[in-house]
This record gives structure tokens, C-alpha cells and sequence, in this order.
């Protein structure tokens, strides 16, 4: 069986407008960053920069559902 909360409209939209501007100034600031230091993908830091980015979007997502849930 799979479980729905029970959110209403305006915490479903609020969580979604929250995320969109998260996930934008995450990607802002790996852009930023990677525009600054110039690393490319044979770079350990570009790689190190990538898992941070991707970590922070991942908790993103984590801290959604738990805010949900």
C-alpha cells in the first residue's frame, strides 16, 4: 500500500515554490563556482563540486519529504 499525506494546496505549492528556488540558487552557485575556478571534467575539483551540488539537491528532496510527511 503506498501512503498519501494529506497536504493541502498551499503546502504542496508553497514546498514547490521553496525546492524551484533552492534547486536555482544551487545551481547558481556551482555555476558561479565553476565559472571562477575554471576546472573542467578531467578536474578533481569539478568532480568535487558536482557531489556537493548534487548532495545539497539531495537534501533538498529529503527535507521535502520530511516537511511533508
Amino acid at each position: 500500500m503506498v501512503f498519501w499525506p494529506r497536504l493541502s494546496w498551499g503546502l504542496v505549492v508553497g514546498l514547490l515554490a521553496l525546492e524551484w528556488v533552492l534547486h536555482y540558487h544551487i545551481d547558481f552557485g556551482k555555476g558561479w563556482w565553476s565559472k571562477r575556478t575554471a576546472f573542467t571534467t578531467t578536474d578533481a575539483g569539478y568532480w568535487r563540486a558536482f557531489g556537493v551540488d548534487q548532495l545539497a539537491h539531495q537534501w533538498t528532496y529529503i527535507a521535502m519529504v520530511w516537511m511533508a510527511v
